[in-house]
């Protein structure tokens, strides 16, 4: 049983409720025995491992940590807010493409920064996928944004479900039974977009989509139709590695018809696996969103020629961006022909990114 699910069947989640218990996870003095770990982890994945909010951080005692849930700032209510030492560090929390809210980011930045004026703020804006909308919305947060504040933009399955995973497998970590039930719910309820039980889809072991039987690449080969669902999508299938690919078991759905997120249909899976296991690049005309990691990782791949990458201002742009900004960034890539001045070639944004970051040369 999923609780998370069951309480998502009749209608959608409450975002409000996710927020909750992600500052429930991150209060050091919740009954789960985390103690800070889930907040640091979580500000340790959203900003350089030197920036004074970390070192503040580790410096505070957990009786000095206060969280505020709904934090009014008169402009607007921002979910989740945590203080410490001179720092307020917001989360403004999305689980649903629709909800994102027009100058939202804005108020909420401005209000902080009204109501705290002695206080550096951090605010990061977390969403289940990166899209225009998400994209428009931030960036009109970092236009105003002006030092010593900062900001960042997340996805769940990026980073909270990476911090999960990394506590879950980590076996010098003690966890209550209870605190592991909840993260491995939480994981499933994730990957499956936020969604609860579909008690009238009788094709599926207790109407529940993580109960999609699941299949291995050698066994989704011998298949002529059907769904098969990945974390992020075809995004998420380049970023695994081949061994990953042909180990892990994919949810596999066998109708004819498929709308839910990050569900790939079967041949487009099975072309860009092929593709990604024999070396032979991706297919021309692929075009996708993805974040500025993992179309690093792509241009390093060396089957993958005439890709293009799409970002504002091209390589000046590029080149302008500080490393958090590129960290906290999503592009269009595309293999092809370069559809305008403002797409890079995927072999000058990799000299560019590893200008940048020297430390992550592959």
């Amino acid at each position: 049983m999923n609780i998370f699910k069951v309480l998502a069947s009749r209608k959608k989640f409450p975002e409000d409720m996710t927020s909750v218990l992600l500052g429930w996870l991150m209060y050091p003095d919740a009954e789960h025995g985390l103690k800070r770990m889930f907040l640091e982890r979580f500000i340790n994945s959203v900003t350089t491992k030197d920036n004074d909010i970390i070192h503040q951080l580790e410096s505070t005692p957990d009786e000095d940590i206060r969280c505020s849930l709904e934090e009014n700032v008169s402009t607007a209510f921002i979910d989740v807010v945590y203080f410490f030492g001179d720092y307020a560090f917001a989360i403004e929390n999305k689980i649903y493409d629709g909800s994102v809210e027009e100058k939202q980011l804005q108020r909420e930045y401005t209000g902080l920064r009204k109501k705290y004026p002695d206080t550096k703020i951090f605010i990061v804006f977390l969403v289940p996928d990166i899209n225009p909308g998400v994209d428009f919305e931030y960036n009109n947060l970092k236009n105003i944004v002006e030092t010593p504040h900062e900001c960042s933009l997340v996805t769940w399955s990026d980073t909270i479900c990476n911090i999960i995973d990394d506590i879950l497998n980590d076996a010098t970590i003690s966890i209550v039974e209870q605190t592991r039930f909840i993260l491995e719910s939480l994981r499933v309820f994730i990957d499956d977009g936020f969604y609860g039980y579909d008690f009238a889809d009788r094709g599926s072991s207790n109407g529940t989509r993580s109960n999609y039987p699941r299949s291995t690449y050698a066994e989704l080969k011998k298949k002529t139709h059907g769904f098969v669902g990945v974390a992020l999508g075809s995004a998420g299938l380049l970023k695994m590695s081949k061994e990953e690919i042909l180990n892990k078991g994919f949810q596999y759905d066998n109708s004819y018809e498929c709308s839910r997120q990050y569900w790939l249909p079967l041949h487009e899976f099975l072309q860009l696996v092929e593709q990604r296991i024999n070396g032979t690049g991706l297919p021309i005309g692929f075009k996708q969103r993805m974040d500025s990691t993992s179309i690093y990782n792509i241009t390093c791949l060396p089957e993958n020629h005439n890709i293009y990458i799409g970002i504002k201002g091209g390589e000046r742009g590029l080149y302008d961006m500080t490393q958090q900004k590129i960290d906290s960034m999503s592009w269009q890539l595309t293999k092809g022909e370069q559809p305008n001045s403002q797409w890079i070639s995927g072999s000058r944004y990799k000299h560019i990114y590893e200008e940048k970051f020297p430390e992550r040369v592959v």
